[in-house]
Parts: C-alpha cells; sequence; structure tokens
C-alpha cells in the first residue's frame, strides 16, 4: 500500500512539472515543493534555491497597495485555508531583485495527516503592465476631458458676453440715435427763442424777466450740450481710441460727485475722502468720470436699499508702479458670494425694489475694461464692501 503511495505521489510530480504554470506546495507560508515552471519564473538556478523560503522572502517588501508583504500573504493563506480556496493578484520578486506581476491561485488540501495549500502561480506581468498603462491613459484621457470641458465652457462663456456686448453697444447706439433727434428739437426751439427775445422790441417782456429767460435759456443750450457729449461717449463706451488726456484724479472724483451731490444730500449719505491731488492719470475724463458716477449710483441704492445707519462713502486714491487705484467703498449690506460672478453682466440687478437695471456696473467695466485696458472689480473688507479701479500708468 505505501509503495502504491510512493509511485502515485512520484507520478503527480513527475505530471507537475509538465505543467506550464507555475506549481508550489506551501505549508505554515513556508515552500516545500515546487516545479520547474516556478524556477524559471522566479530566475533561480533549481528548486533549493526556493525550497524552505517563506512566501514574504518571494516578494518585495511591500505590495501596491502600501501593505508589507509578509502580513498580507499571511492574511491570504488564512483566507485559502477559511473559505477552502482563493485567488489574488501578487507582487513577486525575482531573484534578480526584479519585481513582476503575478495571478496566484490558492488550494486548501489535507493529506497524510498534513494542512498543506498547494499553489497554481502564473506570470501575468505584461497583461499587467498594459492594464496599467490603459488605466493611467484612461485618467489622462478623463483629465483631458475634464480640461477641455472646461475650456469649452469658458469659451462659451466668454462668446455669450461678447455677444451681450456687442447687443448692448448696439442697443446704445440706437437710443443714442433716438434721443439725438428729439434734443436737436429743443435746441432749435430754444435758438430761436433767443432769437425772438433779442429781436423783440415789445414791452411787455420786462428787462429782469428778460434776463432771467436768457439765462434760463442759456442753461438749457448748456445741458444740450452736455447730453449730446454723453450721447457721443455711450455710442462708443468701448473703444481705446477715444481722446485721452493727463487728468488729475481728485478733479474727476469732484467731477463725479457733483453729480450725484444732490441725491447724496437728500438721502444723508456722507462722502469720505482720502486723494492725493498730485495724482494725475491718463484717461479720457468724460467716460471715466461716467464710470465713478455709475459706482457711486450702485453704491447710493445698496445704501438705501440695506437701509444703513449713518450711509456713507469713502474714497480712497493709492499709485504704485504699475497703476493708479480707485476704491469706492460703502457700509452697505454684503454681497452673496453666488451672485459675485454676475455682478458685472448686462441686465443682473440686485435692486429689483428700487428698480434697478443692472446696467451701471456694466457699463462702468465696460468703460475701464475695454475703454482705458483698466481692472474694475469687487472687493470687501470686515466693514465695508469696495468696487476697485485699477487704471495702468503706461
Amino acid at each position: 500500500m505505501l509503495l502504491k503511495s510512493t509511485q502515485k505521489d512520484l507520478e503527480n510530480k513527475k505530471l507537475v512539472e509538465y505543467f506550464s504554470d507555475g506549481i508550489a506546495v506551501i505549508e505554515d507560508g513556508i515552500v516545500t515543493e515546487c516545479n520547474s515552471a516556478i524556477v524559471n519564473m522566479m530566475g533561480a538556478s533549481s528548486k533549493e534555491q526556493l525550497v524552505s523560503l517563506h512566501l514574504s522572502k518571494l516578494s518585495p517588501e511591500f505590495q501596491d497597495d502600501g501593505a508589507l508583504s509578509y502580513i498580507k500573504v499571511n492574511e491570504m493563506l488564512k483566507l485559502c485555508k477559511d473559505k477552502g480556496s482563493h485567488n489574488f493578484e501578487w507582487i513577486c520578486k525575482r531573484m534578480s531583485n526584479e519585481d513582476f506581476w503575478t495571478s496566484i491561485s490558492l488550494t486548501a488540501m489535507h493529506q497524510d495527516g498534513r494542512n498543506t495549500i498547494v499553489s497554481v502561480w502564473r506570470d501575468i506581468n505584461e497583461k499587467k503592465i498594459l492594464e496599467l498603462e490603459l488605466e493611467k491613459s484612461n485618467e489622462k484621457y478623463k483629465l483631458l476631458e475634464k480640461e477641455l470641458e472646461a475650456k469649452v465652457k469658458a469659451k462659451t462663456a466668454l462668446l455669450l458676453k461678447e455677444a451681450c456686448r456687442l447687443e448692448m453697444d448696439n442697443l446704445i447706439k440706437t437710443i443714442g440715435h433716438q434721443w439725438r433727434q428729439p434734443l436737436s428739437s429743443i435746441g432749435a426751439l430754444s435758438a430761436n427763442m433767443q432769437m425772438d427775445i433779442i429781436l423783440s422790441q415789445s414791452s411787455s417782456i420786462e428787462e429782469g424777466n428778460k434776463d432771467f429767460f436768457q439765462k434760463s435759456l442759456q442753461d438749457i443750450d448748456a445741458t444740450l450740450q452736455k447730453l449730446s457729449s454723453t450721447i457721443d461717449s455711450f455710442l462708443s463706451p468701448y473703444s481705446s481710441d477715444r481722446v485721452k488726456s493727463l487728468c488729475s484724479v481728485k478733479e474727476l472724483i469732484e467731477d463725479a460727485l457733483q453729480t450725484v451731490g444732490e441725491s447724496y444730500k437728500k438721502n444723508s449719505i456722507t462722502v469720505k475722502k482720502k486723494i492725493d491731488s498730485n495724482i494725475d492719470v491718463f484717461i479720457n475724463k468724460e467716460d471715466m468720470s461716467r464710470a465713478i458716477v455709475y459706482l457711486l449710483q450702485n453704491s447710493e441704492d445698496a445704501l438705501l436699499l440695506s437701509r444703513a445707519e449713518m450711509p456713507f462713502v469713502d474714497i480712497n486714491v493709492t499709485k504704485n508702479d504699475k497703476f493708479i487705484k480707485i476704491d469706492i467703498c460703502d457700509n452697505a449690506m454684503k454681497i452673496d458670494d453666488n451672485i459675485r460672478g454676475n455682478l458685472f453682466n448686462p441686465y443682473f440687478s440686485t435692486k429689483s425694489e428700487l428698480n434697478g437695471k443692472g446696467l451701471g456696473l456694466y457699463l462702468a467695466s465696460t468703460i475701464v475694461k475695454y475703454g482705458h485696458n483698466g481692472n474694475l472689480y469687487l472687493d470687501e473688507f470686515k466693514e465695508m464692501t469696495c468696487f476697485s479701479i485699477e487704471l495702468p500708468l503706461d
């Protein structure tokens, strides 16, 4: 009986030698027997070089997940004993210290009173390398896809913004042309009235009234000229070719404050200023004054809407080597983060209660950015909301 068992074992060993896959018998994590395929796979010179080694000695110190090979291999063997079999992928180490991937299949066996594990090893290094390269390629593709999607979104947003800008440009030009006709008519009527007063010999017009009428008509003419000039600037607020000159920033801001002065006084808004009278900037004064007026009106609306106690607007001008910065701040309510990105879009308004049209900040930004190659942005401090204009010195 013993002879038959021995003969059967010998036959099994011979059969195992012909397997193309590596076969190893393991007891307590130690290799007790293996075939030539494993010897070749590991780059060993003989079976004796592998037998009696713990499986962790045929592996690098750590596996790809960062686990210690010694601890993880014992976990794999325990799973096999508990379930009867277990399959997993494993990084082995050849005798030349070269790491390579294998697929290992474990089967628990009880033979001659001993608990052993028969393992089948297959070299999957080339396959695994291709899989890892494919995975990296997929990750790279996904990253490129996300980058492309972000670029497309940004480009689309830019195109939409440009389309809105062109639409607004056309709209403003249309409005400007519509304004010109009645203004011309008013101007003609004013000129005729002045001529009639000068030529009139009627005593029905007293000398004092005559002077009053003439002064009023002159004021009308001055206002008409200012409105006509404003329309001209409206018709080309995006052009950087408009005539520019060196202007005092202090005078620029004083002119803008004069425009909103009566309204600020009516609403008890205090103005604080810190402006160096020696700072000059190369701008189109009329356009930039209009941009500052838009910001001052925006602050006024925000203060009224928030019902701020002791409302104030703080204007601060600074200069460095690159640009002049004009900060227009107020103590109105803070602006929500979720609407910041839309502040400078046309027709976007947070002041519907005050019949806001959503054009002031858009036009101010357009004048600063397209007309003066500057920048207009929102900046918030602890107690104030600020809109900052940066104008290049070059």
